[in-house]
């Protein structure tokens, strides 16, 4: 589940605090993203925020030295929402 996920990440991301570990780990939750699946399931995909928003925040996330080791990071509506929970 989403929640699974996000709690393995939550645990990954502690070790790697405690250890002085170079890795960083976070969770990315993005809200409603349009695409085919999301139109066929709900009928809302031209209401979301589209795949490129959400790769163009990814990368902005992968860039920022400061996103906290086991977090998990919503994009809604194209901006990051930070710490958000399951």
């Amino acid at each position: 589940t989403k929640a699974a996920v996000i709690d393995l990440i939550a645990s990954i991301g502690k070790q790697c605090a405690e250890t002085h570990s170079p890795i960083r780990c976070f969770c990315v939750s993005p809200n409603g993203v349009n695409t085919e699946m999301r139109e066929a399931l709900f009928h809302d995909a031209a209401h979301q925020q589209s795949a490129e928003e959400v790769a163009q925040c990814i990368g902005q996330l992968l860039e920022d030295t400061h996103v906290k080791n086991g977090s998990n990071i919503g994009i809604i509506n194209g901006n990051i929402q930070r710490d958000c929970t399951a």
